[in-house]
């Protein structure tokens, strides 16, 4: 070899070298192993942390990759009141179980173009990848423009392609990572070297003797638990187990019958372990119950509107008879509205139009105070998230429209008396959109809380009460360290 073939190989080998060192001072933690991980951590980290079957992550991720009109909640029980319970429709059941391999010979052979589905190719993914293998199959769902964009550049691959895409997809990858811990991912880390290492000696050891020597393969009573996804597409049922080559269907379905059927499956395969105290989980993922409350609200806002609108053709000035006093809620005020009392002050009878003065309405020498203007809700109010668009989707509520179209000649006391009952029933579902909002703000605020470290504050400790030479004064060091984690903890 020539000398200036040595020098440019040996350049060659530099750049090489200095390529990979620029490489892994990207990859590898800006701060010490022993600091929390930042976001910038969990940025660059290339694996993927293990994920609790807790419904506010997988809400915490769909959110995160911009999926809307979805919500996973867990099912504690698959019996039929549970399960009919459910918000509806049921998109997917999400099942966690300690993976085998007891589906292996039901396995399709051929590639199915039905549904979108995608092989899971890297360790712990396979939170994300039921995820994926279910959002990418439901009618009318808003992916998000990352998730949307990802759907279209995958739908000609194979099974495998789009494993291998998930696998380097950093957009999903650091949404699954947004709880890991330092020690997740020192952890993760570790176990993934001590992989390789075995790899590495397994290759070392030589052709012959891995010829020549056949060992029977090690039991692994270890296998860790895996998400499978189960859900209707095509008017068949389909398991989606990315640790499988395809999708697997396994019956037709009618209606919310696939969810009995999957429920007896879940069973069956409980069944088998039940000796063993291995746990199971079952998620499903549901229309998102709070726009479920928001359909409903827009619903009785336009049957309010238009039950307001007849009103003011058959009785004009009829909100001056809608309440007694001023010190009521408005509640208390639509309850007061009874047949009889409607009746007391003219409404619907032969005394005519009554007279008002001001902001009151006189009937019978008796002054009757007008409602709130601000309740009931009769068009958008964003406190609830109703537009313009939502309430002209919405139709008439059945017992509204059978009123208002069948019988032109209702007396205003029918009217009213079913006004009363829509504004009741507002406030109820108000009250349910309330709790259900509050209810998913609790939910994200427990997810953020598993990002919190302890390892830390844990070393500290150890460190403190180490250096302290009396038992009192390691007491007091523990009692203040103590108020300091209650203090900084969320």
């Amino acid at each position: 070899m020539s000398r200036s073939s040595k020098r440019r190989k040996m350049t060659e080998g530099q750049a090489a070298k200095t390529a990979k060192d620029e490489m892994s001072k990207e990859i590898q933690f800006p701060n010490p192993p022993t600091a929390p991980a930042t976001d910038d951590d969990r940025r660059k980290w290339q694996g993927w942390c293990e994920i609790e079957s807790e419904p506010a992550f997988f809400n915490s991720i769909l959110n995160k990759w911009g999926v809307k009109g979805t919500r996973v909640q867990e099912v504690l029980c698959l019996d039929d009141e549970t399960l009919n319970g459910l918000p509806k429709p049921i998109h997917g059941i999400i099942f966690l179980f300690r993976f085998c391999d007891l589906d292996e010979e039901q396995e399709e052979q051929e590639v199915s173009n039905q549904v979108w589905f995608a092989n899971q190719r890297v360790q712990n993914a396979c939170a994300s990848v039921a995820l994926l293998n279910l959002v990418m199959n439901i009618p009318n769902v808003e992916l998000g423009k990352h998730i949307s964009r990802f759907k279209d550049s995958t739908k000609d691959m194979s099974p495998t392609e789009r494993g291998r895409a998930v696998a380097e997809f950093a957009f999903v990858r650091q949404a699954h990572n947004s709880w890991a811990r330092k020690s997740d991912m020192l952890y993760q880390d570790l176990a993934f070297k001590n992989e390789f290492d075995k790899a590495k000696r397994y290759r070392n050891r030589g052709t012959k003797a891995r010829n020549n020597k056949k060992k029977k393969p090690e039991e692994d009573d270890t296998n860790g638990f895996h998400f499978i996804a189960f859900m209707p597409a095509s008017g068949e049922i389909w398991r989606m187990d990315g640790m499988e080559k395809q999708p697997q269907k396994f019956g037709s379905y009618s209606d919310d019958s696939w969810v009995t059927q999957v429920a007896a499956v879940m069973q069956e395969r409980m069944a088998l372990f039940a000796n063993e105290g291995i746990q199971f989980n079952v998620l499903a993922m549901t229309k998102d119950p709070l726009l479920i409350a928001q359909e409903r609200l827009a619903e009785n806002i336009k049957s309010l509107a238009a039950l307001e609108a007849r009103l003011d053709e058959v009785q004009p000035g009829w909100r001056h008879f809608v309440a007694d006093g001023r010190d009521q809620s408005p509640i208390q005020q639509q309850q007061s509205l009874t047949p009889k009392s409607m009746s007391d002050r003219g409404i619907g009878g032969d005394s005519g139009e009554p007279r008002t003065n001001g902001t009151h309405s006189v009937t019978n020498g008796t002054a009757v105070t007008a409602p709130e203007p601000s309740y009931p809700l009769i068009g958008p109010e964003p406190a609830y998230g109703i537009d313009s668009f939502l309430i002209d989707k919405a139709c008439v509520l059945t017992r509204a429209c059978h009123i208002l179209e069948n019988d032109p000649n209702l007396e205003p006391s029918t009217l009213l008396q079913l006004h009363q009952n829509l504004v009741i029933d507002q406030a109820r579902l108000r009250s349910a959109y309330e709790a259900e909002e509050r209810s998913q703000r609790d939910e994200e605020e427990r997810a953020d809380g598993r990002t919190w470290d302890y390892g830390p504050l844990v070393r500290e400790w150890v460190r403190y009460l180490a250096e302290a030479e009396d038992p009192d004064t390691r007491r007091s060091v523990l009692e203040t360290l103590i108020k300091e984690s209650e203090i900084e903890s969320p």
